[in-house]
């Protein structure tokens, strides 16, 4: 058996609303909470009566033609997108390859250090960079070749032919330059 509610819902309703009169006496519905459609509100600091919609899209139009000449001042300097030209991490050839090959020179010996170990860094004129130069060190009983794989101020790192990896100073090292 299903339950069954003897109201008219129009009754229900109506209980809800509070019924007004207006200005011909008549009665309609309208919640004391709300105002009329179009009025502004006691204390509200919103003015409806006044639309800036012009202005607010003036000033927007505004910022991104000034961020626009912006980005122009940018790219004309060579600025934009983090490229600062005085940055000297910045990546100026490509990967592994230095333009000036005599500030990599910098630091080795113009000589050997020690009368009974040859080492040496063999480097080629043909090559911009000392990268992929040939280390060679050599003793009594050990005699290991490697290759460079990158050079910093002071140091460079090389991997050794029996496959291990090491960085060493250049102040230990002669620099040999072939042809």
């Amino acid at each position: 058996m299903n339950p069954k509610l003897n109201v008219d819902p129009t009754d229900l309703f109506e209980a809800f609303q509070v019924r007004t009169a207006d200005l011909q006496g008549q009665m309609s519905p309208v919640d004391v909470d709300f105002i009329e459609p179009g009025q502004q509100m006691p204390g509200d600091y919103m003015d409806a009566n006044s639309v800036d919609t012009d202005q607010f899209r003036a000033i927007q139009e505004g910022q991104r033609s000034d961020q626009a000449a912006q980005y122009d001042r940018d790219n004309a300097s060579g600025q934009a997108h983090g490229q600062d030209p005085t940055n000297p991490a910045q990546q100026t050839a490509p990967y592994g390859m230095m333009v000036n090959a005599t500030k990599q020179a910098r630091g080795f010996l113009n000589r050997q250090a020690r009368k009974s170990i040859t080492m040496g860094v063999i480097a080629s004129l043909e090559r911009d960079t000392l990268t992929g130069g040939r280390v060679l060190f050599k003793n009594a009983n050990t005699n290991v070749t490697g290759t460079i794989v990158a050079v910093g101020d002071r140091e460079f790192a090389v991997i050794w032919d029996d496959k291990t990896a090491s960085v060493e100073r250049k102040s230990d090292y002669e620099l040999v330059i072939k042809a």
